[in-house]
């Protein structure tokens, strides 16, 4: 897409004038002449292991307990589960929140 291609598009979605907030993630290396409300990594963009099981399954366990009984294809001992559990984003209230926003 070229750069007139790109903003006409963006500006399909009506961002402005509408009654529901909307979001637009522009991932592209070509610099685009619109404001930018906050620059975020594509790796905080995607989800993690376990978001994406979250998003998969509609739910799962949040404790090392819990995901080795429920769910042991995630992960294979009690450390391993920490680990998982410890790196994942689901820890963060507010970012389970957006998770079923950002999946419509």
């Amino acid at each position: 897409m070229c750069l007139a291609e790109s903003i006409q598009a963006i500006s399909r979605l009506r961002l402005i004038h509408n009654e529901h907030r909307k979001r637009a993630f522009i991932l592209s290396n070509v610099p685009l002449e619109i404001p930018v409300d906050q620059l975020i990594k594509f790796d905080d963009l995607m989800p993690d292991r376990m978001e994406y099981e979250f998003l998969k399954a509609g739910n799962i366990p949040l404790t090392p307990l819990g995901l080795l009984k429920l769910r042991p294809d995630l992960a294979a001992n009690n450390e391993g589960a920490k680990k998982l559990i410890q790196r994942s984003s689901l820890n963060q209230p507010e970012r389970l929140k957006a998770l079923p926003r950002l999946q419509r």
